[in-house]
């Protein structure tokens, strides 16, 4: 016992005060053992105690270490840390994670990854790349030409042509074609709709500033609370719905700029010096309107996930539900009119706008299910309602214009499929 006592006391007298200091910059102290500790060695178990330096053992700058050691032991740490280790966070993470894959790894473990037994590789992604790549099938699905949304169909490996004829979606109304429709009792010649009845509304509706002032300011940040008022769907606890809103909302952003710059419709501020805003003008063209677009589309979409099942029939849910998410989505189009930063006629191509994308949406998901048939929506309805958009209409939520023929059902957008049907099971409580 007293010969390994002299042997333990002459090993931890030969440590050196000559160990070059590793530990984070503003350190005093010039070893790396937990504190407390009265040994200075921070080198593997079974090196060199005497030893000083960070060089392999036996290089002919330094001598060879007195003990036997494992190779092993230094394949991937031969002696201290450099300073940069402790740098910041990041670089000790790389360095951590970097020395634990070469202690816990071994040259015979199995390399192969068990495959995914679902063959659903959307799911082995991030969120965020996840949502992006469906949002990316969406944007070759559903393109913008001019003022234009045309459904496309992908090109089929096996046919002659390349691709089958687009359908045309929904034209929205240039200002051009508004100024020629707009109605006979408020027109002047020459100056159309803008500076006449859609102005006159516009300060009309200033009247409710009051009223509508918090609505107005939080709806500029977002809309779901809102949503999840009426429905009770929280987006933490729907973390595949959420992705399917990621998605859809970033792709009707990009194809509503799209529609905004061929249109290049003036704002309200800009045509009429007696309109003062409540809020801040946003940068960008002012028909159709992006917050009645945003409004309709999750309102349909929500409605047709969360009241509809994929075969068309209604669920056992309040069907009242539907009318609320129509009458929010008509109540957020007309609070931007009420705020000064858009035209009525905004709104309300804005409305029916956001209303025919969700249906495409939905009928890409599903092609098969019968209450996502898709019509053309032209111009001439939009100018029956006299390019006003009534907030609460007494008989209920419109029906989709259907005055147009059919359009042939589209082929199935894959991943958009995989995470629509998760998002429908997740809110219907699968």
């Amino acid at each position: 016992m007293s010969n390994n006592r002299t042997s333990i006391i002459a090993f931890l007298s030969g440590l050196g005060s000559d160990f070059t200091n590793t530990n984070p910059p503003g350190s005093s102290s010039t070893n790396t053992n937990p504190p407390g500790s009265s040994s200075t060695n921070t080198n593997p178990s079974g090196k060199d105690a005497s030893s000083t330096h960070t060089d392999p053992p036996g290089s002919p700058a330094h001598p060879k270490p007195a003990f036997p050691f494992d190779p092993r032991a230094l394949q991937s740490w031969e002696g201290l840390d450099a300073p940069w280790t402790y740098s910041s966070e990041e670089t000790l993470l790389m360095q951590a994670l970097r020395k634990s894959r070469s202690k816990i790894s071994r040259l015979s473990d199995p390399k192969a990854v068990a495959p995914n037994p679902k063959k659903q590789a959307l799911w082995r992604w991030a969120p965020a790349f996840r949502s992006e790549a469906v949002s990316g099938e969406l944007h070759s699905r559903l393109q913008v030409h001019g003022p234009t949304v045309w459904l496309v169909e992908p090109p089929l490996a096996n046919a002659s042509s390349t691709s089958l004829p687009a359908q045309r979606l929904i034209g929205v109304p240039t200002l051009a074609y508004l100024k020629t429709q707009a109605p006979l009792a408020y027109a002047r010649p020459g100056t159309g709709y803008l500076l006449d009845e859609q102005i006159d509304s516009v300060m009309r509706a200033a009247i409710e500033r009051e009223d509508r002032m918090p609505e107005i300011l939080v709806q500029t940040r977002g809309l779901w609370p809102f949503f999840e008022s009426i429905t009770g769907v929280r987006l933490d606890r729907a973390p595949a719905f959420f992705d399917l809103l990621i998605a859809v909302e970033g792709w009707t952003l990009r194809a509503l700029m799209q529609l905004k710059h061929h249109i290049a419709a003036p704002r309200p501020v800009q045509v009429s010096s007696l309109v003062m805003p409540l809020i801040n003008t946003p940068g960008h063209g002012s028909l159709p309107s992006g917050h009645a677009t945003q409004a309709a589309f999750n309102a349909e979409m929500l409605g047709l996930l969360l009241y509809f099942d994929d075969k068309g029939q209604a669920m056992q849910a309040k069907p009242d539900r539907i009318e609320w998410l129509d009458r929010f989505a008509r109540r957020v189009a007309f609070n931007r009119v009420v705020a000064g930063v858009h035209f009525p006629v905004d709104s309300l191509v804005g409305y029916w706008l956001g209303r025919q994308l969700a249906l495409a949406v939905a009928a890409l998901a599903e092609p098969n299910n019968p209450r996502h048939v898709l019509h053309e929506f032209d111009n001439a309805e939009l100018a029956n309602e006299d390019f006003k958009l009534q907030e609460v209409l007494a008989q209920g939520r419109p029906p989709m214009p259907a005055t147009q023929p059919a359009l042939t059902p589209p082929s199935q957008a894959s991943a958009l499929a995989v995470l629509w049907a998760r998002a429908r099971a997740e809110l219907s409580g699968a």
